[in-house]
């Protein structure tokens, strides 16, 4: 099952559509992507954003997905556009990395 199926429901609707967005034109570069740790820079409208997801396992049968952004809207305390951009674009990607396997994945506020 892909990525963002599974932890859509940790986003707004209008944040998934802007980083579905993003993903779709083209303005996510993945630096790194190895295990349950993905690494990408996004352009946003201010400029470039770092977005960092790890997936940290959980043994109450769900996973957690670790994501961080330097964008103001993320300094702020919300999951945002770059962070489902990349997502969408592991998926687009056939990247299957960050997959715990069958298990729910929440979507957790990192570190930035």
């Amino acid at each position: 099952m892909l990525l963002s199926l599974r932890c859509a429901e940790d986003f707004t609707k209008k944040t998934r559509a802007r980083g579905a967005e993003y993903a779709r034109e083209g303005r996510v570069e993945l630096m790194h992507v190895d295990g349950g740790l993905a690494e990408a820079r996004v352009t946003g409208s201010s400029g470039d954003y770092a977005v960092l997801l790890e997936l940290v396992d959980d043994s109450a049968g769900v996973a957690e997905l670790e994501a961080s952004c330097n964008c103001p809207h993320f300094a702020d305390g919300f999951l945002c556009k770059h962070i489902w951009a990349t997502i969408t674009h592991l998926d687009s990607l056939g990247r299957s990395d960050l997959d715990p396997g069958g298990v729910p994945i929440h979507v957790e506020i990192g570190d930035p």
